[in-house]
């Protein structure tokens, strides 16, 4: 052999050594992409929580409201052809009043229905408890961490309109769900849009997956990004589009923010970051940080006090 053609058969080597190595690393980031944001994952961390009956989030939950009040299942199309679900829980009083709820990550559409009771309650509040994508009956391969969650936040809104023509429609999310109420405001959204809640959002999906990555001290080069890459290529899932901190300039209608000052999940620094990024001109916003419950246990950790913030905040955004 040739010094041409062993220079040849080296370069051919090393290219599809190369190659080799990329596409290992983005067999390894589909997994990882799998194995956080995919249904079945999702189905099995919700059937975790249920069954653990230390789950905290048990505390804010009202199975008997749930699954006793008259309630209707809904469904509605998503912007990219997915069939999507959600209870409808109508005050027995009429009203024209509604709340969308969007649970987090690996949540379900049971929670935080202290609240919504109470506000039903209080307010005569219809609650319209949403299945996000990919999650429960909802269709959907995975979970996008805000990025279309929030184009479906604006398809139930519609749809209620469809429904009611006087509705005038309040979101709320926790977590991965309040992020999802931030960039669904970030659109230019209907006037009977009245109001947004928001409990526990992060700034960046990508940088929080990088802080509870870097707790299980996995290298980032290794988890996150082939994660973002694979997501991107395979599944036409672009994480970083999941930002609320470079979207929330834009949102101009009235916007509650809430913390945990003992939040271990998501930083609370995060919600003052957020507050900063709006734009105070064109939109009234209000944060508050509780000074008791982890990651989006304000609501059974300071009961009273949280009720009565949300409380003041819909009569203020009803007036």
């Amino acid at each position: 052999m040739g010094a041409l053609e062993l220079t040849l058969t080296i370069s051919i080597s090393i290219i599809g050594g190369i190659l080799l190595l990329f596409f290992l690393y983005l067999l390894l980031g589909n997994m990882i992409f799998n194995s956080i944001l995919g249904k079945k994952s999702l189905a099995k961390m919700r059937v975790k929580h249920a069954s653990d009956a230390n789950n905290p989030f048990l505390k804010q939950t009202d199975f008997d409201w749930c699954n006793n009040y008259p309630h209707t299942k809904e469904t509605t199309v998503s912007f990219d052809h997915l069939k999507l679900y959600s209870f409808l829980y109508m005050s027995s009083t009429s009203s024209h009043t509604y709340i969308i709820g969007m649970h987090g990550w690996g949540g379900s559409y049971v929670e935080q229905t202290v609240l919504f009771k109470h506000l039903q309650d209080k307010y005569n509040i219809n609650v319209l408890l949403v299945c996000a994508r990919a999650n429960e009956n909802s269709e959907g391969n995975f979970s996008t961490m805000g990025e279309f969650e929030s184009k479906d936040l604006i398809s139930w809104g519609n749809y209620i309109l469809s429904k009611d023509k006087d509705a005038k429609i309040i979101l709320f999310g926790e977590s991965m769900g309040a992020a999802s109420v931030l960039l669904a405001g970030s659109y230019v959204l209907p006037k009977e849009f009245i109001g947004l809640i928001s409990d526990s959002s992060y700034t960046s999906a990508l940088t929080e997956f990088g802080l509870v990555i870097k707790k299980s001290h996995i290298p980032y080069c290794i988890s996150v990004f082939p994660a973002y890459i694979a997501g991107k290529l395979f599944h036409k899932i672009n994480l970083s589009e999941a930002n609320p901190i470079n979207k929330v300039k834009k949102i101009v209608t009235p916007t509650l923010l809430i913390h945990s000052i003992e939040d271990k999940f998501i930083p609370p620094h995060d919600m003052d970051l957020l507050y900063d990024n709006f734009n105070k001109e064109t939109c009234d916003v209000t944060k508050y940080m509780f000074p008791k419950g982890g990651h989006c246990l304000a609501c059974s950790n300071n009961t009273e006090s949280y009720f009565a913030l949300v409380d003041n905040f819909i009569e203020k955004i009803s007036k």
